[in-house]
């Protein structure tokens, strides 16, 4: 169930980042999980990691702090592409900044939980992958229609007299 779990957590968060980040960025921080699951299953799985690994998941992880830590410039390239941007979530009145930063957490929530999902199967070495499989599947068609209702709800409540089936991605 935890692999489950921090699977269905890393997929949305992953869509949350994809929404609020340019690719480049989103791609560049998302990469970051080998280290992230490399250094969890030193501790958990009690891997070894040699020296000449720990100094390039060093400088690896140092570059993507730089990228994550650099905001967005008041009327900069990269400030105009995040405003440019139509995200369904925010809406139009919300600042670049804001979005960035949303989707820098996002990415790296991402990071962390398909580490623990990489983690938990490698520690299931016993079970057989179907069982693994059809769980994630449970768990994750269970919380997307959670997730649908909830969205249901919500625009229903914002507009009532025009009631539609809200997606994430849908541009009517």
């Amino acid at each position: 169930m935890v692999r489950a779990i921090t699977g269905t957590i890393s997929f949305t968060t992953m869509n949350l980042g994809l929404m609020n980040l340019p690719l480049a960025i989103f791609s560049t921080i998302f990469n970051s999980t080998p280290f992230v699951t490399a250094i969890l299953a030193y501790f958990y799985l009690k891997e070894s990691i040699t020296m000449c690994e720990v100094i390039a998941m060093a400088g690896s992880f140092s570059g993507i702090i730089m990228i994550a830590f650099s905001t967005p410039h008041e009327g900069g390239e990269q400030n105009q592409t995040l405003d440019e941007m139509n995200n369904p979530i925010f809406g139009p009145n919300v600042s670049p900044t804001f979005k960035y930063v949303v989707g820098v957490t996002g990415v790296c929530f991402t990071a962390v939980f398909m580490s623990i999902c990489y983690i938990a199967t490698r520690a299931m070495k016993d079970l057989h992958y179907s069982v693994i499989q059809f769980n994630y599947a449970l768990v994750n068609t269970v919380s997307v229609g959670i997730i649908i209702l909830i969205q249901c709800a919500w625009k229903s409540y914002q507009n009532l007299e025009n009631t539609r089936w809200p997606f994430m991605y849908d541009h009517w």
